[in-house]
């Protein structure tokens, strides 16, 4: 029998969560929403992810602020550890770059190496 997992993230930014899900060509609908699992079961998120077997993945604040991931794993066709790790990386990527600018920094040269790290190449602006 099939049944909702939730996994536990120390992600935070929900801003930074929906940036990346675009970068990942994910759907989402944001709200007080009800994520579909096996046998018409439902529990609450603030988003989800709707996929193409007619389960979704849920997104929600725990109680200190940091992002649970919910879904019934077994009838979705994502593998979850390889969604977990590009989500956790696009938001890391977000993240950095938002610190960068409110730090007084640009982004000159991004690169991605072969073990799919991303570099970033910053400079402090020229004020003239």
């Amino acid at each position: 029998m099939s049944h909702f997992t939730t996994i536990k993230t120390k992600l935070t930014d929900m801003d930074a969560i929906k940036k990346s899900l675009k970068d990942l060509n994910y759907n989402f609908i944001e709200g007080e929403v009800l994520t579909r699992g096996y046998g018409g079961r439902k529990t609450q998120a603030e988003l989800k992810i709707t996929t193409s077997r007619g389960y979704d993945i849920g997104l929600r604040k725990s109680a200190t602020g940091e992002i649970e991931i919910v879904a019934d794993w077994y009838g979705i066709k994502i593998n979850r550890n390889e969604f977990l790790q590009k989500l956790t990386q696009r938001y890391s990527y977000h993240k950095i770059i938002a610190e960068v600018k409110k730090k007084g920094y640009s982004v000159t040269n991004e690169t991605l190496t072969e073990n799919n790290e991303i570099k970033l190449t910053v400079v402090r602006r020229q004020w003239v």
